[in-house]
């Protein structure tokens, strides 16, 4: 027998309690009106386990993870691959994921789309009793322990709401730091994703991940300091271009720059710098470590100098 109800009725972390405690293997699937379209979802459970779950059929979320591993020409005939495992079982395949990297990355992309679903308010839900292909296996993990997981995450949103930045702001480094700081290793590809022109929701986006739980990371770099939240009408770029422009073109005049250096640094190529991939990131890595690693364009002494002049900003 199947069992179906709305969620106004029966909350989900009810419902998935129980088919934990009573050992159901199945699908949950999970059907909400959004802004006027339909989103569905779906949880898939071995044993009263929690082996695989999405906040949204449409994409592929361990997919958009999995973007920072291989290379051009890979990506390239990605959509000949006839299914997701498939194209997973590639990359791990031609050496560029770890079977211990593709296992992280399936718990939290799980975790991560589970807590989505908890947050829904309203919709409909329809449990299927039956055996999980063995396709539908991306992680092995204990309901209670992502129920747990949904009410810390509650719990220190609770205490940095105020830092946690819109959807639609752009999110961009500063040039400086009051003071040292470490990440962790997911936070790495969202840093990546920063450029002062995307929005926070478009980076949730590229990376797959649900944006309720980017808006949370990101609050918590805000308050590290490592992140900074602008207008989207008002990112940082522009404005650090303008005055570069300016700084190029004294210093053109007072014969500090040729003309050549100004055109190029008032014209910076978009991929002249940046962050390593996630597969490149290491365990305690510090902000101050990439000063030596950038590929500046241009001459480094006069960047530098530029720099120096625009730090406050």
């Amino acid at each position: 027998m199947n069992l179906a109800g709305s969620l106004e009725a029966f909350a989900l972390s009810d419902v998935l309690t129980l088919l934990a405690s009573t050992g159901k293997s199945g699908r949950l699937s999970l059907t909400r009106l959004a802004e006027g379209e339909k989103c569905s979802g779906f949880v898939v459970l071995a044993g009263g386990r929690l082996v695989a779950a999405s906040g949204d059929i449409r994409r592929s979320a361990r997919l958009r993870r999995l973007i920072g591993h291989g290379d051009d020409s890979f990506w390239a005939d990605a959509h000949e691959w006839p299914d997701e495992q498939g194209l997973v079982a590639a990359l791990v395949g031609a050496g560029w994921v770890t079977e211990q990297e593709l296992a992280h990355i399936g718990v939290r992309v799980t975790t991560d789309a589970l807590i989505e679903l908890l947050a829904w308010p309203k919709g409909r839900f329809e449990f299927e009793v039956c055996e999980p292909a063995i396709t539908d296996f991306i992680t092995d993990l204990g309901v209670s322990e992502v129920l747990n997981e949904g009410h810390r995450r509650d719990t220190t949103r609770a205490g940095t709401d105020s830092l946690r930045p819109r959807a639609d702001s752009v999110l961009a480094l500063p040039l400086t730091i009051v003071a040292a700081a470490q990440i962790e290793r997911d936070d790495w590809p969202l840093l990546a994703l920063l450029d002062g022109i995307r929005t926070a929701g478009e980076v949730a986006e590229l990376c797959g991940r649900e944006t309720a739980s980017v808006l949370d990371r990101f609050a918590s770099l805000v308050g590290a300091g490592l992140v900074r939240e602008y207008p989207a009408a008002d990112g940082p770029t522009k404005r650090l271009l303008a005055r570069l422009r300016r700084v190029a073109e004294f210093e053109q005049r007072n014969n500090v720059l040729d003309r050549a250096d100004v055109e190029q640094i008032a014209r910076p190529t978009p991929a002249a710098l940046s962050l390593a991939p996630e597969s490149d990131f290491a365990a305690g890595w510090q902000p101050s470590d990439a000063l030596a690693d950038l590929a500046l364009p241009v001459d480094r002494e006069a960047v530098m100098r530029l720099i120096v002049g625009v730090q406050g900003l």
